[in-house]
């Protein structure tokens, strides 16, 4: 078993925290929640449009 431990690659030091920086910043990338919106929207639309539904059907969702 082994443990993930999320590090940057080179470490930083912030000296002024700017939250309204810092929410600009996640709302630019999709907050919080930015890969179930993909997962719920663009996923279903592929399935759909651009693939062959018989052969992956099922395939990302029950």
């Amino acid at each position: 078993m082994w443990i993930y431990e999320k590090k940057l690659e080179f470490p930083i030091k912030i000296k002024k925290p700017d939250a309204r920086l810092a929410k600009i910043m996640l709302e630019q990338y999709g907050g919080p929640y930015s890969m179930r919106i993909y997962v719920h929207t663009l996923i279903p639309c592929l399935e759909t449009f651009c693939f062959d539904p018989p052969k992956i059907k099922g395939l990302y969702h029950k």
